[in-house]
Parts: structure tokens; sequence; C-alpha cells
């Protein structure tokens, strides 16, 4: 018999920034802080429970706070996995090491759960621009119910999705 949750699933929430030093920008890293801890909010009401590394890795106010280099991101999974988290929501912004993401990836462990929030137009854009640009890698783009996936378990392992659109996925 499967084991029964007495609460919510546990999901690690990582956000990602651009890793180069002569990007480095406040106005941008807050609002980033700011669209992470409204994410890590509506899960919360949602009944997950929020796994956060970001608190502790990036506590000054003042400074970076995504995910920018090798060692923010085994930090990360070494946080994920003390922590128990059951998933990940890895979100990106703006321009990210695409291989710090993938170390991530790589190092926590886990099933991964993966949410795409788009609407009917994200999809096309996105199904367009795959075609357009000849985007390899990419077996398909669909739309479907986040509790009944048409994907058979454990068949991807990773989503990184852009903040914003996630952030607007959820205000509207």
């Amino acid at each position: 018999m499967p084991e029964q949750r007495s609460s919510g699933p546990k999901v690690g929430l990582v956000t990602f920034t651009d890793g180069r030093d002569s990007f480095f920008d406040l106005p941008r890293e807050t609002y980033l802080r700011e669209l992470h801890q409204e994410l890590s909010a509506f899960l919360t009401a949602n009944g997950c429970q929020v796994v956060d590394p970001m608190a502790s890795l990036r506590p000054d106010r003042d400074g970076w706070f995504g995910v920018r280099r090798y060692g923010d991101a085994a930090y990360c999974a070494r946080y994920l996995q003390a922590e128990g988290a059951e998933c990940m929501v890895l979100c990106s912004h703006f321009w990210t090491p695409p291989m710090v993401v993938i170390d991530l990836v790589r190092n926590a462990t886990g099933e991964h759960a993966h949410y795409l929030l788009p609407s009917t137009d994200m999809l096309e854009r996105a199904k367009k621009r795959v075609a357009d640009q000849k985007i390899a890698g990419v077996e398909s783009l669909q739309e479907m119910d986040a509790e009944h996936l048409a994907f058979d378990d454990q068949s991807f392992n990773v989503a990184v999705a852009k903040l914003y659109e996630l952030a607007n996925a959820i205000a509207s």
C-alpha cells in the first residue's frame, strides 16, 4: 500500500541569475528575490512544503540573489538533499550559465517534477520558436494538467522556467 502523506510535497525552489560579474544590477537581483518569495508563498498557500536554499545562500539583501556559480549550485544541491526535497522548481529570469543549472540537477537526488504554466499563446510561441530556430533536443511541447501528466513516471528530469512568465501565470 502506498505511503500516506500527512502534508504536501517538499518542493525545492531555486532561482538563477546572470553569472557574469560585470552584469550585477541590484534592482534586478531585488526583483528576482521578490518574485522568488512570491512563488514560495504561492506554493505554500497551495499545500507544498517549500525547501528554499536561497534564504541561507543569499541572506544579504544588497547583493546577488540568484544562483550564479558552480559552488552556489553545489550548496543548493546539498541543501535540497538534506531537507528531503521531492521535486524542484528551477527559475531563470535572465541569462543563466546553462551548465550551472545542469550541475545542480546532476547533483541533487530524488525525483524532479516539472510544471509549465503557459497560456495557449505562450505554447504556440514556443512551438514556433523551436521550429524557426531549429532547436535540437525538443521532442514535443504540450499542454497538460500538472496533476495528470501524459508522460510516464521518471521519463524526464528537469525544466527551467523564466521566472517572470511563471510569476505572471500565477498572478493572472
